[in-house]
């Protein structure tokens, strides 16, 4: 075992073995530190340590740094700023706090030299605010908790069906009529029939941020460098958008939409309907110029807010069906001479490429924006496994790994009968540290496009912020340092070992973690959640 508990143990001595993620080279030495907070030298951009990162991608230099502990002095060498602010994560850790600002609960430092530098420039973690909202406190604090771990990116995913939670100027109906849900429970909402319901009406749940709140939230995560990645779903997940405005919906599904507000319509089990002339609502429609206008003015509204490079615009799970009978979008496929629907997503795609690159950014998108053709210049993140991201290289794209089976945190980390409900299989901190987003089958010369990889929590069965926090941790701590450091260095045991002495250090500042000394293992029975 690595040693005493980090919390309210100062009398011992802290290693830097304990430190999340891996540190990428330690030298210990004899002797120890006592930290007093006047002794710490900070070193940039000398002609030496330009030279000790002269090999290095250039995100690596920018991140990498030297953290030196000898029993008088602590010293920090980097290429500027970041690099520093990575070795003072380091040295927090050691020193059972969060943020520099906190008194230390551990003072006494084993001498050490820690050489360290990320391996992939993206490090990230997505978080469902649509399903369940997320208050702004909640995200806050773990950009605190990401910043610690050195994780460099934050993914929200504002839009769904279940809520839209952005505040837009130019359609302030998306927020008061598309924003709360009849009740709270997310499964009995959809059962019953998925009712949106204007802001305040007796007994609903919901909400939405305001642009000064996701403007401080962006200004938070900036001083803990962190980027954050605004989401807003299209043409599939986007019931809640044609639900309020609904002459962006296809001409196919109007009487389904008249449908919906009936509570007593026949429906299927997952509270679809389930009546003759029918469509499941879902896709926004493809055929009609309005769509693009709105699109356009929303993501205007969205990149105001979020400075991020990266636009996620979703992309997954279009259903498309609608889009068949739909005089519009039939008329935009003979227009074009498109042959099938997915050539029509492709279409769909890359117009918003076209539109959010003439603004200066970038789209990104999960696997399926391949279908039908990949737009020119995007990203891919994929999840339906690493098949869709090998492609997305193949053909020169850069890639974000995430794929379901190691990275979607709401599915169930233990034996269920030591967990609440959650998602789907069965994924726990093992599995999730065993992944290697650097597959074998990438040849060298195009392991650039590979970003890295991001953790995901769905919020279909987590409804509050502290069960939020309970299914991320200690998972992203497996996905920080499946980020950051070497693949080679991984060693489970290990890490499972400073996994517990981390979630002490959160537990002691409020985060409610998954405790791994009481884990139960593998269930004995199949594990099929699902809705």
């Amino acid at each position: 075992m690595l040693g005493a508990l980090m919390i309210g143990s100062a009398a011992r001595s802290a290693t830097p073995q304990e430190i999340i993620p891996a540190p990428v080279s330690i030298q210990t030495r004899t002797g120890q530190h006592i930290y007093t907070g006047d002794e710490l030298v900070i070193r940039t951009g000398t002609k030496a340590f330009a030279k000790k990162t002269a090999d290095l991608p250039d995100f690596a230099k920018e991140g990498a740094y030297e953290l030196k502990i000898s029993r008088n002095r602590i010293s920090i060498e980097a290429n500027g700023e970041l690099g520093v602010f990575y070795a003072m994560q380091s040295l927090n850790i050691m020193l059972g706090r969060m943020n520099v600002e906190d008194k230390p609960t551990c003072t006494t430092l084993e001498c050490c030299t820690i050489f360290d530098y990320p391996r992939f420039p993206y490090r990230g973690l997505m978080i469902d605010t649509s399903r369940y909202f997320r208050s702004k406190k909640f995200l806050l604090r773990q950009i605190d908790a990401m910043a610690l771990m050195k994780m460099s990116v934050l993914h929200l995913h504002l839009t769904d069906d279940e809520g839209w939670r952005m505040q837009i100027d130019r359609y302030p109906r998306l927020t008061a009529e598309a924003s709360h849900r009849w009740c709270f429970d997310w499964d009995t909402w959809r059962r019953a029939g998925r009712r949106l319901v204007p802001e305040g009406t007796p007994g609903s749940y919901g909400g939405y941020y305001t642009k000064d709140d996701l403007r401080e939230i962006v200004a938070y995560a900036e001083t803990k460098h962190i980027l954050v990645i605004p989401e807003i779903e299209m043409p599939g997940h986007s019931a809640e958008v044609f639900k309020t405005y609904t002459e962006l919906a296809c001409t196919s599904v109007l009487h389904s939409i008249e449908r919906q507000k009936d509570p007593d319509a026949k429906r299927t089990a997952r509270g679809e309907l389930d009546e003759p002339g029918t469509y499941r609502l879902w896709d926004l429609c493809a055929g009609k110029d309005a769509t693009f206008e709105f699109l356009e003015n929303v993501l205007d509204e969205v990149m105001e807010v979020f400075p991020s490079k990266y636009i996620h615009i979703g992309g997954d799970e279009a259903i498309k069906k609608a889009w068949v009978e739909c005089k519009d979008c039939q008329k935009r496929m003979a227009d074009l001479g498109l042959e099938t629907v997915d050539e029509l997503q492709s279409y769909f795609i890359k117009r918003i490429e076209k539109f959010v690159n003439s603004r200066g950014r970038s789209i990104i998108g999960w696997n399926e924006i391949l279908k039908g053709g990949l737009a020119p210049n995007a990203t891919v993140m994929s999840w339906r496994g690493i098949q869709g991201g090998l492609e997305a290289i193949s053909q020169d794209h850069d890639v974000v790994m995430t794929p379901e089976q190691y990275c979607y945190l709401d599915r169930y980390q233990d034996n269920p009968d030591n967990c609440p409900r959650a998602f789907g299989t069965y994924v726990p901190l093992k599995k999730t540290y065993s992944f290697d987003p650097a597959d074998p089958s990438i040849p060298k010369e195009k392991l650039h496009h590979l970003l890295g990889v991001q953790g995901n929590l769905w919020a279909e069965f987590v409804p509050t912020d502290s069960h939020a926090e309970y299914m991320l941790y200690p998972r992203a701590f497996a996905i920080a340092e499946t980020g950051w450091s070497p693949a080679e260095n991984k060693d489970y045991d290990k890490f499972r070992e400073r996994a517990i002495l981390f979630e002490d250090l959160l537990k002691a500042n409020g985060y409610n973690v998954f405790d791994l000394r009481t884990e139960m293992g593998e269930p004995t029975r199949p594990v099929t959640e699902s809705y």
